[in-house]
């Protein structure tokens, strides 16, 4: 029997992203994937993801364009929805219920969407943090708003290690400070920081499962969680990265959210604008709430889904910050 057999059909988004090319790079690295299986959307066809592979089907899909998204999705069995990249609610949702919407208009069957690893337990409906709430909005709207003809998966997707310097204060890993800025809040709860690559390796295999079939498909209308056991607080963040660099640990002070956020400040330079940093400050009442610290029932997913224990937060940011290539 061949392997294209009976094989369903997804079409993934985002993948010129760092989360979603990863995810693409697994799955084209997993077995009993046919190419045949595969197609992409693009914003813009031309700049295709790097190390895409010859007969991959690469499709036209503008979230501003539905016509384009009814073209890009259809065919597809599968719809992999990789989270819009904005801070801004407004365009996020929108390009979100685009996609949905698209979604049943065409083929789709199943929609796999990219949340985020606040809200603490993946049961929760609520966040403090503004980076959330468009994917709260989303994880809703799914729930909600799908005919009986289609399914979904929302994946919770663990703070990336590798942004750290986003919620560290905006730590320049080039300059190396030895103290850090953020607004007040409880730094001491533990944040469950998680490589990268294996949730794009996580992810993948999730999508594998329904190329495999739907009915019956464990992950069939949830809420997973993908994350790395929580081990670190901010504040033993600054310590950790003193012992890799062999200096005192970097130390943090509290400012106002308005200083963190004012218009010459770094964050509000990093992130965007002044009302995207005081928007981002937010994340700091839900790290003390323990939002991104979930240990409950459904933590270890990530480990489950890989087989083997999540790379340890000490050894990436190892590599990070000694600049040693993965």
């Amino acid at each position: 029997m061949s392997d294209n057999y009976s094989k369903l059909k997804v079409v993934l988004t985002g993948t010129t992203g760092n989360l979603g090319s990863s995810v693409l790079k697994h799955l084209l690295k997993l077995e009993h994937v046919p190419k045949s299986s595969i197609m992409i959307s693009l914003y813009n066809p031309s700049k295709k993801p790097e190390g895409v592979e010859e007969g991959l089907e690469i499709r036209e899909g503008n979230y501003e364009d539905p016509e384009s998204l009814d073209k890009a999705y259809n065919g597809a069995d599968i719809l992999f929805l990789m989270s819009y990249p904005s801070l801004r609610y407004q365009i996020r949702i929108d390009a979100h219920r685009n996609a949905i919407e698209a979604a049943k208009r065409s083929s789709i069957k199943h929609i796999i969407y990219t949340s985020l690893a606040f809200a603490g337990s993946p049961t929760s409906s609520e966040s403090v943090a503004a980076v959330m709430q468009a994917h709260l909005y989303t994880e809703a709207y799914l729930k909600s708003n799908l005919p009986p003809s289609i399914t979904y998966t929302s994946i919770r997707e663990g703070l990336y290690t590798e942004s750290f310097p986003l919620y560290f204060g905006i730590y320049d890993i080039s300059s190396k400070p030895s103290e850090v800025s953020i607004p007040p809040g409880d730094n001491d709860k533990l944040i469950a920081f998680t490589k990268r690559d294996e949730l794009g390796e996580a992810t993948a295999k999730i999508i594998q499962s329904f190329i495999d079939g739907i009915e019956g498909n464990e992950f069939v209308n949830r809420t997973v969680l993908l994350s790395a056991e929580p081990k670190y607080s901010l504040r033993s963040l600054g310590e950790l990265i003193g012992k890799i660099l062999d200096t005192p640990p970097v130390t943090i002070k509290y400012i106002p959210p308005e200083e963190y956020a004012a218009s010459e400040a770094k964050a509000s330079i990093y992130i965007g604008t002044p009302e995207m940093a005081k928007a981002w400050t937010t994340t700091y009442p839900a790290i003390g709430k323990g939002e991104a610290s979930f240990t409950g029932e459904g933590s270890l997913e990530l480990e489950r889904i890989i087989g083997r224990k999540p790379e340890a937060v000490e050894i990436t940011l190892a590599r990070i910050l000694k600049n040693i290539r993965f």
